[in-house]
């Protein structure tokens, strides 16, 4: 059966501002339409609520975002050793304060990648070796990671090639991103914080990911989900509907949708472990 998606949706976070969803005819992925124009979308960042780009956030849901990274970070830094054990370098596209950088070994070579001069800022502060762009970078990478990222970066296609080029021939790539199959995502519909429009300009599933690496010979080789993520995801989502009780219906959905994903494999969000062909 072929999965529903709202075809209208709001910002909800941030701008009110409404927007469309449109499936793109090659690779199957989601678009936001219309995009801000690259030099427009940083507004659409700025608020202190924003919290991959602020240490200091204070409230429910900063304290359940950072819970929640807390419990993702040790399973990254194991995922990574587990796929790829002898790895020497490792570079963070998105990184965002540096966090999960600042968890990886110091006799590693260590590279972030942060459009957002607040969050490159903290990261530096951690000793991190920060640019603001990919292009800034020429050698090739061990293991490169994208947590939550890719759904944020304009022209997929290139942008993958471009990663394809500096990751090395027996390199690991990591990518992590929201399931709109998810039980989660099918039940809240337009008010899913896993749609964040327009920050997030694409919106991806298994299928539509796997087809877009295969354009540039790479394999998925696992998909894991990310359970917590559902938490949170639906914490977001009940806030924009308002709901009383919204902690309680937030973990009773999010609950449902872990157990349903033990057998539909369309868990909240997904991390794709990718090798060359």
């Amino acid at each position: 059966m072929k999965t529903a998606y709202p075809k209208n949706i709001k910002d909800h976070f941030l701008s009110q501002e409404n927007f469309r969803l449109e499936q793109d005819a090659t690779y199957g992925f989601l678009k936001t339409v219309p995009q801000p124009r690259p030099d427009r979308i940083k507004f659409y960042y700025e608020s202190d609520k924003y919290l991959s780009h602020d240490d200091s956030a204070t409230g429910l849901f900063a304290s359940l975002y950072r819970w929640v990274k807390s419990m993702n970070l040790n399973r990254k830094t194991r995922l990574v050793n587990s796929y790829h054990p002898s790895y020497n370098s490792i570079l963070d596209i998105g990184c965002g304060t540096g966090d999960f950088l600042a968890q990886i070994p110091a006799n590693k070579k260590r590279q972030g990648v942060e459009v957002s001069p607040k969050a490159a800022s903290i990261a530096r502060s951690k000793n991190l070796d920060i640019k603001s762009d990919l292009d800034q970078l020429k050698e090739p990478y061990d293991v490169i990671t994208l947590w939550h990222v890719l759904e944020h970066l304009y022209e997929p296609d290139r942008m993958i090639q471009k990663i394809s080029t500096h990751l090395k021939d027996d390199g690991l790539l990591i990518i992590a991103l929201p399931n709109y199959k998810s039980y989660d995502a099918q039940h809240y519909k337009s008010y899913w914080a896993g749609y964040d429009v327009p920050r997030h300009l694409y919106h991806y599933d298994k299928t539509a990911l796997t087809r877009l690496l295969s354009s540039q010979n790479l394999n998925v080789v696992k998909f894991l989900p990310m359970y917590w993520d559902a938490y949170y995801v639906s914490l977001l989502s009940e806030g924009y509907l308002k709901n009383i009780l919204a902690p309680v219906r937030a973990f009773i959905i999010a609950t449902i949708s872990n157990l349903r994903s033990l057998y539909t494999k369309q868990p909240s969000s997904i991390i794709y472990i990718i090798k060359k062909s």
